[in-house]
């Protein structure tokens, strides 16, 4: 891809041999790509919908510690590990599973002589979102596409970004060598996924998982791609007792997937996001991010990490 102002970006057309041009409020062509440039998807997974992006937003929508925690580690780790953003230079970045836009946001304040891209595989969010962050004053370049036929070009992007995506990809090894792909060398790609492969229950269907991670199934899954570790650790790893507590209780109570959807759906549902939202959760992970700078966690609800791709 080629290199350019912070403001413009250039990409594959999704149906040309041609470019398409952003001039940093808007993709330039005919037709009107209406602030989202969307590819075709012919092998599409079935692990995202509208319906469950709409279900997450409304019962999180970024507000849940432990997505705040999550959003504060990726940008920790951007700084730490990205060294054109530490030195606020003009690196390049795309986040895959941008959703709602919640760190996409964050991102185009803290870094703005960057290149920051946004990608879902969900058109109808994303275009949503492209009109809210017109209207926000931070336009931003969107792209829809599937991960496993991304058209982006090789050795393109300083760092991808990903949390909690690659457990909806049912081709997940395929998914991590095209973020190898696209990575320049010595781009970082920086992730989080599910932690417990034995944990997996109906909730997880419900969210559309294919699977939960134990840590060598992650950490195998990245090094046959080509990448290597940089930092691994976890995220609620001192909430990881109660969250197994959960986890064993939905599995001892045999609760079916009609029944889990009835469950997402009511007041008690509400009330559970309520209540792990409260103040003393908020301050447990306050304490586990601070001790993180120095320590690594051997396991908790979800696994962090960053892996880089060799220079040569």
């Amino acid at each position: 891809m080629k290199m350019c102002s912070p403001s413009k970006q250039i990409f594959p057309h999704p149906t040309k041999h041609e470019d398409v041009i952003w001039n940093g409020k808007e993709f330039v062509g005919k037709p009107s790509f209406e602030g989202v440039l969307a590819y075709s998807m012919p092998n599409a997974p079935t692990g995202w919908d509208d319906n469950l992006t709409d279900f997450h937003e409304e019962i999180s929508n970024g507000r849940h510690p432990i997505d705040e925690a999550s959003f504060i580690t990726g940008i920790a780790n951007i700084k730490k590990y990205c060294p054109n953003f530490k030195q606020g230079g003009g690196g390049r970045l795309i986040e895959i599973g941008c959703s709602s836009g919640v760190l996409l946001r964050r991102m185009r304040r803290l870094f703005p002589n960057a290149q920051i891209v946004g990608a879902d595989i969900i058109n109808k969010t994303l275009r949503k979102l492209s009109k809210e962050l017109k209207k926000e004053n931070i336009p931003t370049p969107l792209l829809c596409f599937d991960l496993i036929d991304c058209p982006l070009p090789d050795k393109s992007y300083d760092a991808v970004l990903a949390l909690n995506v690659l457990e909806h990809i049912k081709d997940h090894s395929r998914a991590v060598q095209e973020i190898h792909r696209i990575l320049k060398p010595g781009g970082v790609f920086i992730f989080e996924v599910p932690y417990g492969e034995k944990l997996f229950d109906t909730y997880d269907a419900q969210l559309h998982h294919y699977r939960r991670y134990s840590n060598a199934q992650i950490l195998k899954l990245l090094n046959e791609s080509g990448l290597e570790r940089v930092y691994f650790s976890h995220l609620g790893f001192f909430l990881y007792p109660f969250f197994l507590c959960v986890k064993k209780t939905r599995a001892r109570w045999h609760i079916t997937a009609a029944k889990q959807q009835s469950i997402c759906n009511s007041r008690l549902s509400i009330a559970l996001i309520a209540l792990t939202s409260g103040f003393i959760v908020r301050m447990i992970l306050k304490i586990e991010l601070m001790l993180g700078k120095v320590l690594s966690y051997p396991f908790g609800i979800r696994c962090i990490g960053v892996f880089k791709k060799p220079e040569v």
